[in-house]
């Protein structure tokens, strides 16, 4: 099972469910069709074979067999030597099947301490005249009458088998007469719920438990079972489960799970030890794996308890975004310097927390004198080892104190964090994908930034290089432009011959160098004399790589002589370059151009060198132009990678919005209490601060720039309201591209520009000056999504903005959300508060008994109905006494002790537990 696990182990403290057989025979009963020499022993073992943990020995009209059943199973219990293979708990509650005055049969079960000798008193009570074990005669008192007879004799009345023979519903026809008789009943026994007579009469047992039971004649006959809720099999957990009805009975056919099923993580105990009002013993706390309340007077520990689950779970991080609770909390987990100092530790205080994830206990150790991480240790076949560090993240568990829910009834934008926590929601991979995103973003931004650096040189090379080419044009316009010409073409032609060349020789000398490599001409097949030629099998692969040598040897040398030849047709080439006409021709240009600057230097018209200079200057300037040509188309593309990459990144984050919105969808779709609605970078609270924290202007400054509420204006307010004043969220993803190109800009065409004022304006000029990443970090830059609940309001049909609730609605509509999400253990301190009965009932107790069967929930609270009707599986009072945290009377619901402790410790209630039980005070309270 993947959310939960059917737990064979169901040794925690509190309910659990049971199989309960309510109507056995043994050979004691007349009718039993079985061996009638079989022992108690092999007919106990017949029931632990079927897996049955509560037997009802319920023998016609007799209490035989009651005594030796019990004496086989006390020996088992007192020596664990003579217990059979197939043993396993089995209890048993001793009873009769009575013959009643009309013909109904009537079960009546007793406590599992009761024997032989209280069935039958009972039956001599009912004046029962016939023979022991037969149904051949049936009581004195009517079935009215043996009820209040089973009743007086702390026996649970049951009548058997009601739709079938000698049923109730069969026998008893007269409506009047039936009401009056169930109305003294918890129970029934109904065989068959599909059967003509329950069909037709089955709808006056509503309001009772339908129990079911195997009536087995024979051995092979057993294993038809109810589902019975209790902390531990006795009479008073039995009446008490059969009062609460669909949440502690479950007929066989109808839990197809194992109702015994648990989350795959939960908080098994936490031991705290020398606490400050608790230094002499542990104080040893157990959980149940479902509900557990804890109760208590004001002052008594509950909260303490709490909170070092916190502390030993390591998450105590989980308060950093609340200002004041964080402070108060380092006071909580102070090590205290004296009684009236703050602080609940000792030096020598150390929390243990034991954590069952996957099937494997953990248990977490803080020591409040070692500042070293949490350390955990695991379970091994019965031996703890060390395991490394506690990360919160590895043992997931939700720890709400009432100010924490309050906090975030007041900020609901608190919720996302919630969201993005959710494994499905993997807000970590969104994570690594959104910083590769934007690592690739600064660095482009960055990149283009720099070559924008570079290109503001372009226009003046543009300049020089026009300046040059007029100085030039004034040689080349003169009768000897012919002269400079003919030179400067011939100079470029020879450079281009002579690269040409080289680059030709340097190629030749690079394959003559690869070709004489010794290793190069080394074609030898085996040189370590891995293989045998001596051997038939391989003398073939060897001849084969001998001859691929050789061949390969002969085309080696070809390509040398090759080569050779190559070399000696280039320097042919190179020597015809220098003796063709073309080269004459050079030198006859560069002769010319001489004999030209030798006349131009005697006759004073200028100097010779000015042209070579400039033209050296023009090539140079022509180049560094070429290469800004290519960086400009580099910019150019730069510019569209960034907008490239911020769609991506625009992209990405709206799919973090996406995934949200599917988490709500998925835990609260079908959620009767609380909506969440989503809206992309809808969060203007916090988009305000975070951009302050990016501008390094962090408070108020430039209010009326950035937002100011109460003037209503600045452009964070122009993102989200519109000209009109009304909100608009819907076009906030495209005003906030806009708002982010005119950060980029800040020219005199941008809106800022024209908004803002000159002191807000030049500190943003400051920015893209001296820090211009701050504006590509920026870019990257996202308002949060808004998080607005919705809660049912009990006098609407619809739902209404959180924003306009009480206290009390708000708190009801983030507990709804919390109690609805996740399967890890969630912790509660006092959710009542800020909460009438009302809400209490219609969100926490229903919600409460829907989600507590997937994950495991303890909860702090001063309300008797959260414990009461939530059906706490187990309930821990605590008290101060002598200076020091008390646990007294920790159990299920169904002991007498713990209804009395939840009676004298919570107002409220003795009236829970008559509106749950429909009983008066002295039935709930035991008596």
């Amino acid at each position: 099972m993947n959310q939960t696990e059917a737990d064979t182990n169901t040794d925690w403290p509190g309910s659990r469910w049971w199989r309960f057989d309510f109507h056995t025979h043994t050979p004691a009963s007349k009718d039993y069709r079985g061996d009638k020499a079989i022992t108690p022993r092999d007919w106990l073992l017949s029931f632990m074979r079927a897996g049955i943990d509560c037997v009802a020995v319920t023998d016609h009209n007799s209490g035989a067999w009651v005594d030796q059943l019990k004496e086989v199973l006390d020996a088992w219990r007192d020596n664990s030597g003579d217990r059979p293979t197939d043993y396993r708990p089995l209890t048993l509650f001793p009873g009769i099947e009575l013959s009643v005055n009309g013909g109904v049969h009537l079960l009546a079960l007793f406590d599992p301490s009761k024997g032989a000798a209280e069935v039958e008193a009972l039956r001599g009570a009912v004046g029962y005249r016939g023979t022991s074990g037969d149904s051949d005669a049936v009581t004195q008192n009517s079935l009215e009458a043996c009820i209040e007879k089973a009743l007086e004799h702390h026996a649970i009345p049951i009548p058997a088998h009601v739709d079938g023979k000698k049923g109730l519903l069969g026998s008893i026809t007269d409506h009047h007469t039936r009401q009056s008789v169930l109305s003294k009943l918890i129970a029934v026994e109904v065989c068959d719920t599909d059967s003509e007579c329950f069909r037709s009469a089955g709808d006056a047992l509503s309001g009772l438990s339908w129990v079911v039971g195997s009536d087995s004649h024979a051995p092979d006959k057993v294993g038809k079972y109810t589902w019975i809720k209790m902390s531990k099999p006795d009479i008073e957990g039995l009446r008490l489960a059969l009062l609460d009805g669909e949440s502690a009975v479950r007929r066989q056919e109808d839990a197809q799970d194992n109702p015994n099923a648990t989350a795959v993580q939960r908080i098994t105990q936490l031991r705290i030890e020398k606490l400050k009002l608790r230094r002499h013993e542990p104080l040893t706390v157990r959980f149940n794996p479902w509900f557990n309340a804890i109760i208590g007077g004001r002052g008594s520990g509950k909260s303490t308890l709490l909170e070092c689950l916190r502390i030993g779970l390591n998450r105590s991080d989980e308060l950093d975004m609340f200002a004041g609770l964080r402070e108060s909390f380092q006071r909580f987990r102070k090590i205290s310097a004296g009684r009236d100092e703050d602080g609940v530790f000792l030096e020598s205080s150390d929390i243990t927390v034991e954590y069952l994830k996957d099937g494997v206990r953990n248990r977490m150790h803080w020591r409040a004198d070692e500042p070293a991480p949490i350390q955990l240790t695991q379970e091994t076949n019965g031996d703890w080892r060390a395991a490394g560090q506690v990360f919160p993240d590895r043992f997931p568990v939700r720890i709400y104190s009432q100010k924490q829910v309050f906090e975030m009834a007041k900020n609901p934008h608190s919720l996302r964090r919630l969201m993005d926590d959710d494994p499905d929601l993997d807000k970590l991979g969104w994570r690594r994908r959104w910083d590769e995103l934007e690592d690739r973003f600064m660095r482009q931004r960055a990149e283009h930034r720099r070559l924008g650096r570079e290109l503001i040189e372009r226009e003046r090379f543009e300049g020089e290089l026009r300046d040059v080419q007029l100085k030039l044009r004034v040689f080349e316009q003169s009768d000897h432009a012919a002269v400079f010409k003919d030179f400067q073409r011939s100079q470029r032609q020879q450079t281009v011959v002579k690269r040409h060349l080289d680059g030709l020789r340097e190629q030749l000398t690079a394959w003559r160098g690869a070709l004489d490599d010794p290793q190069a001409a080394d074609f030898s097949f085996d040189p370590q004399g891995r293989f045998d030629s001596n051997d038939p099998n391989q003398q073939a692969l060897l001849a084969l790589f001998e001859n691929l040598a050789q061949d390969l040897t002969a085309r080696h040398e070809s390509l040398r002589t090759g080569l050779a030849a190559m070399q000696m047709r280039l320097q042919q080439a190179r020597d015809a370059v220098d003796a063709g006409d073309w080269q004459a021709a050079a030198r006859a240009h560069r002769q010319s151009y001489e004999r030209l600057k030798a006349k131009l230097e005697q006759q004073g018209i200028a100097d010779p060198n000015v042209y070579g200079q400039l033209v050296q200057q023009r090539q140079l300037l022509e180049s560094r132009l070429r290469d800004l040509v290519e960086k400009q188309q580099r910019f150019d593309a730069l510019w569209r990678q960034c907008q490239e990459t911020y769609d991506e990144i625009e992209t990405w984050r709206l799919e973090l919005t996406k995934r949200r919105r599917c988490f709500v969808d998925r835990v609260l779709g079908q959620n009767r209490h609380v909506q969440v609605q989503l809206q992309p970078f809808g969060d203007q609270k916090r988009a305000e601060a975070d951009f302050r924290k990016l501008i390094i202007k962090e408070g108020v400054v430039y209010a009326d720039d950035i937002l100011s509420e109460d003037r209503k204006q600045g452009f964070f307010h122009d993102l989200y309201v519109t000209e009109s004043g009304r909100d608009d969220l819907d076009g906030v993803p495209d005003r906030i591209r806009t708002f982010k190109g005119e950060l980029d800009t800040l020219g005199g065409e941008s809106l800022l520009y024209t908004t803002v004022k000159k002191p807000f304006f030049k500190h943003l000029e400051s920015i893209r000056e001296k820090t211009p990443e701050v504006l590509d970090r920026l870019w990257c830059w996202f308002p949060e999504d808004a998080v607005r609940v919705c809660y049912q309001a009990p006098e609407s049909d619809g739902f209404r903005p959180i924003d306009r609730a009480s206290a009390g609605q708000k708190t009801s509509a983030i507990l709804s959300f919390l109690l609805a999400y996740g399967e890890e253990p969630l912790v509660l301190d006092q959710p009542e508060d800020d909460l009438d009965n009302a809400l209490i009932y219609e969100l926490i107790v229903k919600q409460i008994r829907e989600n507590k069967t997937r994950r495991q929930i303890i909860v702090v609270t001063h309300n008797p109905n959260i414990v009461v009707h939530g059906d706490a599986e187990w309930v821990l009072p605590l008290q101060i006494a002598n200076g020091s945290i008390q646990q007294n009377h920790a159990g299920g619901l169904q002991e007498v002790a713990v209804r009395q402790a939840v009676c004298d410790i919570m107002e409220g209630g003795v009236e829970a537990f008559e509106q749950r039980y429909r009983k008066i005070h002295d039935q709930v309270s035991g008596r």
